[in-house]
């Protein structure tokens, strides 16, 4: 092997290498960085409507900023904000239209089998951007009794 073929089989590993970090420090960073710069959601806001035997119903207001469909949607709640979570059952009132709402101002209706004791709900959800990941917001939403803890 001859001194030019050493320097361009460097060049061409040293080309690879970059490629492939770029690539790691997108779908390592590039989920979260998304989140934090460009979220679906802005202001959101969950009110408590009503509440009886363990079954809250809550009025969610938020601002959609992003056309993106929903993928998932999770509600975890406890006792308190710092304390163990548990998945709560949960429906939507319009859950047909949850997933391809226009832009801007949305209210949403959502009644979550919670259980006695809770003061805390918590709401995560994912979303179909594009192709190369599906964007959590987490928490999309939180709720807690009497203001923060």
């Amino acid at each position: 092997m001859t001194k030019q073929h050493f320097g361009n089989f460097i060049t061409l590993c040293c080309a690879a290498l970059l490629v492939f970090y770029i690539g790691i420090f997108t779908f390592v960073f590039g989920p979260s960085l998304e989140t934090k710069v460009l979220p679906i959601v802005k202001d959101l806001e969950i009110h408590l409507i009503s509440e009886h035997d363990g079954v809250m119903e809550f009025e969610v207001v938020a601002y959609k900023d992003r056309s993106c469909e929903v993928a998932d949607i999770a509600v975890a709640v406890g006792e308190k904000k710092d304390g163990v979570l548990r998945r709560a059952h949960f429906s939507l009132k319009d859950a047909e239209g949850i997933k391809n709402r226009p832009l801007g101002w949305q209210v949403y209706s959502a009644t979550i089998v919670a259980g006695p004791g809770i003061n805390y709900v918590r709401v995560d959800t994912k979303h179909d951007c594009h192709v190369l990941w599906k964007t959590v917001s987490a928490p999309w939403g939180e709720w807690t009794r009497g203001g923060k803890q």
